[in-house]
């Protein structure tokens, strides 16, 4: 399954705010020149339409980013269906639905938008194990197994899962360059604090530790990291090189 990029980038950023303006959404794209995608929410992309007439995916792609939606699909076939074909139609690059869905779900997904690169979110980087036994009935590594099992034979692209799941994929035996992995909960060696990070820290990994376990077919989602930092540009140059470090080792 190819990467929907050149190979040399490995960081996508997240994108939060949806009190963002057009000059501050043209700011903060200005500073992250060099980043693979720009990850948004969908809810974002209708408010800053509704409330700016921004076309936010033009915006991004005009940047020369790819874009990527977080829609997180998990509805009946024949909705998700119609929907990504309106996403596609729209321009977007990149798109997220659970595997919780269902194989014909996803199959559904690539059906409606076959150019875009679909990604299965197997496990929510914000539970652990008691919420995922409860939820899913089985272990976060046993489910991680699967639903990535599935997403394969959905026909997805890849898939999107916590740092600390790669370990569990590569023991069974799944190969990384099967699919995309994308990998949020991401976080920089230093350890400083992120204001409002509410993400799993027994789940979190570092860019150099996901390039080594994922190599070229990976990308890193962070976003609190690099915006917050005093300079967002030398916080993704800096993840770009811990990623491409750790897929050299």
């Amino acid at each position: 399954m190819p990467r929907p990029h050149n190979k040399d980038k490995h960081v996508i950023v997240a994108l939060g705010g949806v009190t963002m303006t057009p000059s501050e959404l043209r700011d903060q794209l200005s500073k992250l020149d060099g980043a693979l995608a720009i990850k948004v929410h969908p809810d974002w992309v209708a408010w800053m339409a509704i409330n700016h007439a921004v076309d936010v995916i033009s915006e991004i792609k005009a940047a020369g980013m790819l874009c990527f939606v977080d829609r997180k699909f998990d509805e009946i076939p024949s909705e998700v269906e119609k929907q990504m074909r309106l996403w596609e139609n729209l321009g977007v690059d990149m798109i997220t639905a659970m595997v919780s869905g269902g194989v014909p779900m996803l199959e559904a997904a690539k059906a409606g938008g076959p150019q875009m690169t679909l990604l299965g979110v197997t496990v929510l980087t914000t539970k652990d194990e008691a919420v995922c036994e409860r939820t899913h009935g089985r272990s976060i590594a046993k489910t991680v197994v699967d639903f990535v099992n599935d997403a394969a034979d959905a026909g997805a692209d890849g898939t999107v899962s916590s740092p600390t799941d790669l370990t569990t994929m590569l023991d069974a035996g799944i190969a990384m360059e099967s699919g995309f992995r994308v990998i949020p909960n991401v976080r920089m060696p230093d350890g400083s604090d992120i204001k409002g990070d509410d993400q799993n820290k027994d789940r979190q990994a570092t860019p150099d530790r996901v390039g080594r376990l994922c190599g070229v077919n990976g990308a890193v989602v962070m976003g609190r990291p690099i915006l917050q930092a005093a300079k967002p540009e030398e916080a993704l140059r800096q993840a770009e090189e811990l990623y491409q470090h750790g897929m050299s080792n």
